[in-house]
């Protein structure tokens, strides 16, 4: 997080390091997910690089295999959301939950879909904004995963079902 705020990268930390305090318990060994305006990207990994990290560009595959400790998941994402949905180097949980399923999904992150309803139904318990959230799953291609989510549309595909499964228990 010191890294992300003292440069001068439009980036920001999302994710599960964002969405932990919703958890029923902690995930350890868990990638780090930076999200950073694609120009400034190379500054942000050199960065984290020296800081001891080890740096990993988001994408199909990115994080299959053993775990590392101290793991940096780097998501080159234009500013789309910058202004309502990250609050200084930091995704507000709706735009977090979002980009966590999507890495989960895309960069075959180890995390279990069961857990990630079951962060979603805690949000949602909570009172985050539903707006933001379906805007934002819109506008990234996640609108149906969100809508199986919370049983608003049937759930396509085991993941999805599991999805669905962790929000309603």
């Amino acid at each position: 997080m010191r890294v992300i705020e003292h440069s001068d990268a439009d980036a920001h930390l999302s994710g599960y390091d964002v969405l932990a305090g919703f958890a029923h318990q902690f995930v350890f060994d868990y990638a780090h997910l930076v999200c950073c305006h694609p120009p400034h990207a190379d500054g942000v990994a050199s960065a984290l690089v020296e800081q001891g990290f080890v740096v990993l560009a988001a994408g199909p595959g990115a994080l299959r295999g053993p775990a590392m400790p101290r793991t940096v998941l780097l998501r080159r994402q234009p500013v789309l959301a910058r202004r309502t949905l990250v609050r200084g180097a930091v995704a507000t949980p709706e735009k977090a939950w979002v980009d966590l399923l999507r890495e989960t999904r895309r960069s075959d992150a180890p995390f279990d879909y069961g857990e990630l309803g079951r962060l979603l139904r805690a949000m949602t318990d909570q009172g985050i904004n539903q707006s933001a959230l379906g805007s934002y799953a819109r506008r990234v291609g996640y609108e149906d995963w969100l809508r199986a989510a919370t049983g608003q549309q049937p759930p396509d595909g085991a993941a999805q079902v599991q999805l669905a499964a962790g929000y309603a228990a």
